[in-house]
């Protein structure tokens, strides 16, 4: 009888504590995760600290700033900048690399242009 206690007691540990590891493999999943790399294109946008009408500025990104994207919402996306701040942006005010690049070429094709 002791035995089978003792084993009982034993195999209820074990799948307690893998059911807890497995749950918290879950958490904060995503946070954090490079998206892509977009480009700020508005000359000021402040950065949220959440997507609601009512916010605190926790930064703020200009022209041309370089900026990860971590999450998408439906009009907002939440960006991180070169400095470490993250924050919500509306989407609008970006544009992809790729997009940039063919910005940043027409610049230097025209920079003699009157």
């Amino acid at each position: 009888m002791k035995v089978f206690q003792a084993s009982w007691t034993a195999t209820a540990t074990l799948a307690l504590m893998m059911a807890g590891t497995l749950s918290l493999g879950g958490c904060d999943r995503g946070r954090g995760r490079v998206l892509e790399v977009d480009y700020v294109s508005a000359s000021q946008v402040p950065l949220r600290d959440q997507v609601a009408a009512v916010f605190k500025k926790t930064g703020a990104v200009k022209n041309g700033d370089r900026v990860e994207v971590l999450e998408r919402q439906k009009r907002f996306v939440r960006v991180r900048t070169a400095d470490g701040t993250e924050g919500w942006i509306e989407q609008r005010h970006l544009v992809t690399q790729q997009v940039y690049a063919a910005f940043e070429k027409l610049s230097q094709q025209n920079q003699d242009d009157p």
